[in-house]
């Protein structure tokens, strides 16, 4: 019955899959594992909703280099129920991604110049401003808890956000700060409780998209060994760490009589 279990909880995930293999199997594993279920992720594609009536929204950054792709992604929480006193959630995440006109890539190549002509990547001079500019007009009609960014390629991005009064997160890409938000971003899609626009850059990126497990069993996506470019689902899990820590909202009559 126990085995049952573990290999039950090892079909839709690829870490647990190769815990299962290692442990009861006795057969030697790779410590990368793909970090999501294309199929799952699939299952999640559909209509975003009115955003007006989420109860968080949370926004990301990840920089690439200064020729490469950038990205920012948003994510929105909406209370769904309570289960034991605590709420439910469910998650709608969304992504922009950025390009110099001055990248060493082949624009002219697919998918590259699809995205281009799509409008799924921004190709232009100054990638990082016209990022920040996109940030702000996002963050005006929507509003925002608060930006997480890493202090190792951000901190520039961060300071022209606090200078507009919006609160910058630092969160540097390690074990200790990625291994719960990866963990519940999977744990929400196996559920179907996630839903994105399924564009095909971002499904791309999901799919590069290998991680790492650390001494201690905590998990880390892991850039040097994914197939290419992570950015967008790096800059979408800082995003569903804001938005999926933020206080539950006050409800109720907020008047004492």
């Amino acid at each position: 019955a126990y085995m049952r279990e573990m290999a039950n909880r090892a079909k839709f995930d690829q870490l647990k899959f190769n815990e299962f293999m290692r442990y009861h199997c006795n057969r030697r594993t790779s410590s990368n594992a793909q970090a999501f279920d294309m199929s799952l992720w699939d299952a999640c594609a559909g209509e975003l909703s009115d955003w007006r009536y989420a109860d968080a929204i949370g926004y990301g950054i990840d920089l690439g280099g200064h020729d490469d792709l950038s990205a920012f992604a948003a994510v929105a929480r909406f209370c769904i129920g309570e289960k034991d006193e605590k709420p439910i959630y469910r998650y709608e995440g969304k992504t922009w991604q950025f390009m110099s006109q001055e990248t060493r890539r082949n624009m002219a190549e697919m998918p590259w110049a699809q995205w281009v002509h799509d409008g799924q990547v921004n190709l232009s001079r100054y990638a990082s401003t016209n990022l920040l500019y996109t940030i702000l007009s996002e963050i005006n009609s929507t509003g925002c808890i608060a930006v997480g960014y890493d202090p190792a390629n951000a901190r520039q991005t961060s300071e022209a956000l606090q200078q507009e009064g919006i609160v910058a997160a630092s969160v540097k890409q390690n074990y200790s700060l990625f291994n719960e938000p990866i963990c519940d971003l999977m744990q929400c899609i196996r559920e179907n409780r996630f839903r994105h626009e399924g564009k095909t850059l971002l499904r791309w990126a999901v799919g590069n998209a290998v991680l790492v497990t650390g001494p201690q069993g905590l998990v880390m996506y892991d850039k040097k060994n994914s197939r290419e470019k992570i950015d967008p689902v790096v800059a979408l899990t800082m995003a569903f760490r804001i938005a999926s820590t933020a206080p539950k909202v006050a409800s109720g009559n907020l008047f004492i009589s």
